[in-house]
């Protein structure tokens, strides 16, 4: 769970056990967590998986590319456009500006292979994905 430390106002989370499960989702999770410990929930989650278990997940990612991560960006705030202002718009990118650390789609699934699941991407939106990784 979380714990707020009182001296410092820091939130730590202490990493979750999985035992026995057939299913394991997380939606836009990962990419708020220290990068250092994405592997290991991964490995976790995978080692509590039992076998045929899946896990599924949807995460914002980065492009490889500048060019292309500016254009899904922009492209998407346009997107965004049709429903919220601009202030509304930004006011969430500074937000999330100092919270949010996403990896490349290929860092992600380097980390999610890596950790044995075998990937099967279901959903692609902008820089968005969802993944069914499944337990061999």
């Amino acid at each position: 769970g979380i714990r707020d430390t009182s001296v410092t106002g820091v939130q730590t989370c202490a990493l979750p056990i999985f035992q026995n499960c057939s299913l394991v989702t997380s939606i836009f999770t990962l990419q708020f967590m220290s990068p250092k410990d994405r592997q290991d929930v991964l490995n976790r989650v995978y080692k509590g998986l039992n076998t045929g278990g899946a896990f599924i997940f949807s995460e914002k990612t980065f492009s490889c590319n500048p060019r292309v991560q500016d254009m899904m960006t922009f492209m998407y705030y346009d997107y965004k456009r049709q429903n919220f202002s601009d202030k509304d718009i930004l006011d969430k990118e500074v937000q999330l500006r100092h919270m949010m650390k996403p990896n490349t789609k290929t860092e992600l699934y380097k980390m999610v292979q890596d950790a044995g699941f075998e990937i099967h991407t279901f959903w692609q939106n902008f820089n968005f994905v969802g993944v069914i990784g499944l337990k061999k």
